[in-house]
């Protein structure tokens, strides 16, 4: 079985991706938006991507959004009808390669794709890896070396 991984492009940018599909042999990635649109990034609209994808081929990309998007803006997860062809098809391609999905938030935990990657994690016993989480804050990654050469100082973090 190959790895899913997950990863949202919010305040990062299509080099990032780039790179992070070199570094994990990621051959396929599947954007899972309801609809491919990006008001604040360009690059990751709909017909930007596949552009991008279209003329650097080191990944396949595919939308799976009209079966996998969320209705709602809002967690849990609100399945569209036809959410099971998209799960077998992620299925299907998670069997020959492994695959990236993409979304907006950040944060895995606030994205919907979390919830597919645990779906999927259930039911074919992949390995799941969100990319790029949790990431710190500087002022965070400083105070724990901080208390860890002090343990008695009282931090905020």
């Amino acid at each position: 079985m190959h790895t899913l991984y997950s990863w949202g492009y919010q305040s990062r940018s299509i080099k990032e991706l780039d790179a992070l599909l070199h570094e994990h042999s990621i051959a396929q990635v599947v954007d899972v938006r309801r609809r491919a649109w990006a008001k604040y990034q360009p690059d990751f609209q709909g017909s930007k991507i596949q552009q991008h994808f279209i003329r650097h081929p080191k990944a396949s990309y595919q939308t799976l959004g009209r079966y996998l998007g969320n209705m709602h803006r809002a967690l849990p997860w609100k399945k569209p009808p036809d959410w099971q062809q998209g799960m077998d098809e992620l299925d299907k391609l998670l069997r020959q390669q492994n695959v990236l999905l993409l979304c907006l938030e950040r944060d895995p935990a606030s994205c919907h794709r979390s919830e597919i990657a645990q779906i999927l994690q259930e039911f074919n016993k992949c390995e799941v890896v969100h990319l790029g989480w949790p990431t710190e804050k500087k002022g965070q990654k400083k105070a724990k070396k901080e208390k860890k050469k002090n343990p008695n100082q009282l931090t905020l973090f």
